[in-house]
């Protein structure tokens, strides 16, 4: 990576970082999430602070999903900001270059500052790496105390089987689905039906 290149991506994760330091406490990088592998395909991917907040709780910079699965995904998400005060967000993306996933979710989560805007800042953001075939789940310290390394793998294996058929939407739905049914009754809330 030539000199410039580099310095230009540290300028913006210390701006970054700089810039929500307050809101960006909510995120923690003690507990790592589990990640796996999926098929390849696309390209490189930014910085993770440029990457710009849609206001949406879907982002698919990969452009793997249709518009009426991130619509339906979106629908579902929100439900779960009302209804359990937890801001779930879900993003896909071709790479994280050189950056280790765990790093560049916590530096997105950050940016974005995920659960800021919630009472006890509960917050998840489940990153997906298509070229990298790797998926990386974020969470908040808050989230900590209701969602287990173990559950979360255990959510994974339930998605990994179909984005090994590149059927994202499948996998990260039922990633989703399987989080939301963990969680629900120990933070003592119930989804609206479908």
């Amino acid at each position: 990576m030539n000199p410039l290149k580099r310095l230009t991506i540290s300028a913006l994760l210390v701006a970054c970082l700089t810039g929500c330091l307050t809101s960006c406490k909510r995120i923690s990088p003690s507990k790592p999430a589990e990640q796996s592998t999926i098929p390849a395909g696309g390209s490189a991917s930014p910085a993770p602070c440029s990457i710009p907040f849609s206001g949406s709780f879907v982002n698919d910079t990969a452009g793997v999903l249709s518009d009426d699965s991130k619509n339906k995904l979106e629908q579902k998400l929100a439900a779960l900001k009302s209804a359990g005060k937890i801001d779930f967000a879900v993003v896909t993306l071709n790479t994280t270059g050189e950056q280790p996933i765990a790093d560049y979710s916590l530096a997105l989560a950050r940016c974005w500052s995920i659960g800021g805007q919630n009472p006890d800042g509960s917050g998840m953001l489940m990153l997906l790496a298509v070229d990298d075939r790797k998926w990386h789940l974020q969470i908040s310290r808050s989230m900590e105390k209701v969602l287990s390394n173990e559950e979360i793998q255990d959510a994974g294996s339930q998605m990994t089987p179909f984005l090994r058929e590149r059927n994202y939407l499948e996998g990260i739905d039922r990633f989703v689905d399987a989080t939301i049914r963990t969680i629900a009754p120990r933070r003592k809330f119930s989804m609206p039906a479908n």
